[in-house]
């Protein structure tokens, strides 16, 4: 058949039509003729789609005012806290974030939750914390877990929520809000700009002004910095950090686009209904496969509750290896760290299995009801045995910080798991947002406890009670500000402690690292004078108690100090033995003065 055929159509009242070509392509198979001879109809052509363009809403004059403050705001987050470390400096700049960001977001139609206003309560008592401790580690927990609390905040008081906040989808509201729709409403942000074109002349306006104003200060600056001295020290200020003050803006200027974004889409509900399809899983796997699954790992829980039994019962010791001894010491190492770990993994199991399996009728099956109990039970268990096993550990080697953040972080998952076991049987009961509330709490009332301090207090108390047999020094130095424990340990009366304090005091910030402190005209001093952006009560308290400890120091204290430096400087420092050895034999220690001595013929 040719490609192009004609055929005639049905004459129409007015008139013969002239043949009309079509190709035959439109059809995969010619026409079938028509029964009864009726017309043959024309081919489907689709209607053209018309594209309709978003309309962007122009910026408010509000958003033109809040795009500066987020600009300053931006510029003190990144010097108080970027420049000066995470101390007072990021209390402060979170403290005017946080006010400025209730300010723009305040949504005056309705009153905020009262989930909302808790989040933003414990974000505001964590940020405290960084004020006061400088647990490096614990900082970065937090400063993760202050970011979640004031997206959940920003959500609560914009009323920008598009799941239900009493289940897990929240916290995909929680990481699109915060991550994804920053860089989407950049978009939304530009095409705002460019729908208001008188007022971005008036910007422009108002730019060439300052512009203009640039060379009147060059004249005025002058004239004000010979008229008063208090100015002229000001602006040397200024000008000695005006390239740091330069970068801080510039690092400013590209972090405020993400900041307003992150703002103008809450304030005005951006992607708030594209956002609700989002984390709507698909119930696709049968009810059958989710059983079998969760059989498999309830029966294997079984196998492992049955081996439990040798510790308990002489007719199952056989379970136990060859020269078990069942020595609290091997019993107390093992465990809690897998334990913690196999919690974790049960939990996000669960909670995957309910979000893909099919339901009848909106219900869980009784089958896995049954076995999700079963694995939540089977975890409580694990964390309670694992609580008592990090108990025992604790006695036998003292704290450590691992050791208690893993115990608190297991009460964390012991709440988690309570309130699943609650929802398996109360489904409309929401859950997570106590979570959230409860786990937040915990973990800023472990920030304010200082468990570093908490750490050295217990072990010292258990060495002098005889509780623990040897006071770890290396533990000990894996504190933050472990200077100040040092210094405290080397007034002690034991002379052998006392000793081996002074010696990991020299060591660790006179010798091998470039310390804080420097000596001059027989006086310790502060290397450099903190700045209060980077002022932290407990680095001033370490630092108070190093330099009180070595001031107090009479002459002869002086110079055996100066010596046991010097002899860390020349490398005698012998680490199996825990003592500085002269291998030239020109020194010795002195057990009963607690000092090393010139060795007299």
């Amino acid at each position: 058949m040719d490609k192009n055929v004609y055929y005639q159509p049905p004459i129409q009242s007015g008139g013969n039509m002239p043949p009309v070509q079509q190709d035959i392509n439109m059809f995969q198979t010619p026409p079938p003729p028509m029964p009864n001879g009726a017309p043959v109809p024309p081919p489907y052509m689709p209607a053209p789609v018309t594209v309709k363009k978003k309309e962007h809403k122009p910026l408010s004059k509000k958003d033109n005012i809040f795009v500066f403050i987020f600009l300053a705001t931006a510029f003190l987050f990144v010097d108080f806290a970027l420049f000066h470390g995470f101390a007072l400096g990021f209390t402060i700049s979170y403290f005017i974030l946080f006010g400025v960001s209730t300010a723009y977001l305040w949504d005056r139609e309705g009153k905020p939750d009262l989930f909302s206003l808790c989040c933003g309560a414990i974000s505001l008592a964590g940020s405290v914390t960084f004020s006061l401790y400088s647990n490096d580690f614990i900082n970065t927990i937090m400063f993760i877990l202050i970011a979640g609390l004031f997206t959940l905040y920003c959500l609560g008081i914009s009323r920008s929520y598009s799941k239900s906040r009493g289940n897990f989808k929240m916290l995909i509201d929680l990481f699109y809000a915060s991550v994804i729709e920053t860089f989407e409403n950049i978009g939304d942000i530009i095409g705002s700009l460019k729908s208001e074109a008188d007022r971005s002349k008036r910007n422009m306006s108002a730019l060439i002004g300052v512009l203009i104003a640039v060379p009147v200060l060059a004249v005025i600056i002058p004239l004000l910095i010979s008229s008063d001295a208090a100015f002229e020290k000001l602006v040397g200020v200024i000008a000695k950090n005006i390239g740091k003050y330069l970068l801080e803006l510039a690092i400013a200027i590209v972090l405020t686009p993400f900041l307003f974004s992150y703002m103008f889409g809450k304030k005005n509900k951006l992607n708030v209904q594209s956002r609700k399809n989002v984390g709507n899983f698909k119930k696709k796997v049968p009810v059958s496969g989710s059983v079998a699954f969760l059989s498999v790992i309830s029966f294997t829980y079984l196998v492992y509750l049955f081996s439990q039994l040798a510790y308990f019962f002489s007719a199952f010791s056989g379970l136990l290896p060859e020269g078990y001894t069942r020595g609290a010491s091997a019993f107390a190492r093992r465990g809690f760290y897998e334990m913690f770990a196999i919690c974790a993994i049960n939990v996000v199991m669960i909670s995957i299995i309910s979000m893909v399996t099919k339901r009848k009728q909106g219900k869980v099956s009784t089958g896995i009801k049954v076995l999700s109990l079963f694995i939540s039970l089977f975890s409580v268990l694990m964390i309670i045995t694992a609580i008592q096993k990090m108990k025992l550990n604790i006695t036998t080697y003292g704290f450590t910080r691992n050791r208690l953040l893993i115990f608190v972080f297991m009460l964390m998952i012991l709440v988690v798991i309570i309130f699943f076991i609650i929802h398996i049987f109360a489904p409309k009961v929401p859950y997570m947002q106590p979570i959230i509330i409860i786990c937040s709490a915990m973990f800023v009332a472990l920030s304010f406890a200082n468990i570093d301090a908490f750490t050295y207090e217990h072990n010292v108390k258990a060495y002098e009670n005889g509780t623990l047999k040897k006071l770890d020094m290396y533990t000990i130095s894996t504190l933050n500000n472990s200077d100040m424990y040092f210094a405290k340990l080397a007034q002690s009366e034991d002379k052998d402690i006392a000793h081996k304090a002074q010696v990991w005091l020299i060591r660790e910030y006179f010798v091998y690292d470039s310390s804080n402190y420097v000596i001059k005209d027989n006086e310790m001093k502060l290397r450099e004078p903190s700045d209060f952006r980077s002022y932290c009560r407990d680095n001033e308290k370490a630092n108070k108690t190093v330099i009180d400890y070595y001031n107090s120091l009479d002459t002869y204290d002086r110079l055996s100090f100066d010596l046991t430096q010097h002899l860390l400087e020349d490398g005698y420092y012998d680490y199996d033995k825990d003592i500085i050895e002269d291998y030239n034999g020109n020194h010795a220690y002195n057990a009963d003065t607690g000092r090393y001595e010139e060795v007299k013929d």
